[in-house]
């Protein structure tokens, strides 16, 4: 990244450098969020571990947390994810880190790439994903 880049100021195109690592955060699955969650999923109200779009929603999360702040008028363009059949239970914790893959302009648009990784607290690999995020500024 950048490092003219203003503190707090939203990061720019021209601060993602390729094979740079951007940061993670921390996610919980606290008891709440699952509850609601089943709440909106009735047939999941039995199941003790988070099933995947609910891993999808954490992981999302992370993401944005892991680099901030963001430009208004980022358009999210695709993702591809893949999961390992790890979970998560309520209460328990992961951690999201993000990587820029690459950095383009096609056809005028600014083209990010990362590639985001979600381990448990014992490091095991939950699940790993790469967005595709037209940067608006």
């Amino acid at each position: 990244m950048s490092a003219g880049r203003a503190e707090g100021a939203p990061l720019r195109f021209a601060d993602f450098t390729p094979g740079a690592y951007l940061g993670e955060a921390r996610v919980v699955l606290d008891r709440e969020r699952f509850a609601r969650w089943r709440a909106l999923f009735p047939t999941a109200a039995q199941v003790q571990e988070a099933p995947p779009g609910l891993l999808v929603a954490l992981f999302m999360n992370g993401f944005a947390e892991a680099f901030a702040p963001h430009p208004d008028g980022n358009i999210h363009a695709g993702q591809t994810l893949a999961f390992t059949g790890r979970s998560l239970r309520a209460g328990e914790g992961a951690r999201v880190s993000v990587v820029c893959r690459e950095a383009e302009i096609k056809r005028g648009r600014n083209r990010v790439r990362f590639e985001a990784r979600m381990c448990d607290d014992a490091g095991g690999e939950i699940m790993s994903g790469e967005m595709l995020v037209i940067w608006a500024v």
